[in-house]
C-alpha cells in the first residue's frame, strides 16, 4: 500500500512563514505544493521515522521549555485517508496531554476529506512519524523530509539546504 507522504517544502516553510501560509491558504493547492508518494515499507523512510521518533524527547523538552530563539513547534502526524491509506501531514502543536497532541494543520491535505489548512486536529503520540522546532533560522528535526529530499524537484532541494540545520539535532542533543 502507498501512503501520500507530504514532504513539500512550500508547504513546510507556510508553517514558518505567515505570508506564505496566507498563499497556501488563498488557492485550493499551490501549484508548487507538489505531493511526493512513498511506500509505508520505504526503508530510508522508516529509518528516518524511527529516528524522529527516538528523539521526540529532545523536541517535548524544547516544546515545553520555549527557550528564547525557539519557535515553530510542529510534528508530522499519520492520518487515515478516505481511501483507506495513510497520510502524514505537518500539525503546528498547540498542546499535548494524556498521550494526545492537540495542533493546527500546517499544509493542505491531500485526502483528508473536509480537512484544510489551519483546521484544529487531535492526534494520538503515537501517531507522529516526524518533528520540527526553529532555532534562529533553521528547522531542525525533518528526518523524514531530510530522507525525501533526494526525490524532490532542484528549487525544492536549493529550499531545504536553505531551510534545514546541517544535521537534523543540534550539537549535544540526545
Amino acid at each position: 500500500m502507498r501512503h501520500a507522504v507530504l514532504t513539500t517544502l512550500v508547504a513546510l516553510a507556510a508553517s514558518v512563514s505567515p505570508v506564505l501560509s496566507a498563499c497556501a491558504q488563498e488557492a485550493e493547492r499551490p501549484p508548487e505544493q507538489e505531493v511526493i508518494f512513498s511506500d509505508e515499507q520505504d526503508a530510508q523512510v522508516v529509518a528516518a521515522s524511527n529516528e524522529a521518533r527516538k528523539s521526540l524527547p529532545v523536541f517535548w523538552a524544547k516544546f515545553e521549555a520555549k527557550p528564547a530563539g525557539y519557535g515553530h513547534y510542529a510534528v508530522k502526524a499519520a492520518f487515515k485517508t478516505r481511501a483507506g491509506a495513510t497520510e502524514n501531514i505537518w500539525v503546528n502543536v498547540i498542546g499535548r496531554a494524556d498521550g494526545k497532541v492537540t495542533g493546527e494543520l500546517a499544509n493542505e491535505p491531500y485526502d483528508l476529506g473536509d480537512l484544510k489548512v489551519g483546521d484544529q486536529v487531535e492526534v494520538d503520540e503515537a501517531a507522529i512519524t516526524d518533528w520540527q522546532y526553529s532555532k534562529g533560522d533553521k528547522l531542525y528535526g525533518h528526518f523524514t523530509t531530510r530522507a525525501l529530499t533526494a526525490r524532490a524537484n532542484a528549487a525544492q532541494r536549493a529550499q531545504s539546504a536553505e531551510l534545514f540545520s546541517p544535521q537534523p539535532l543540534e550539537a549535544g542533543a540526545n
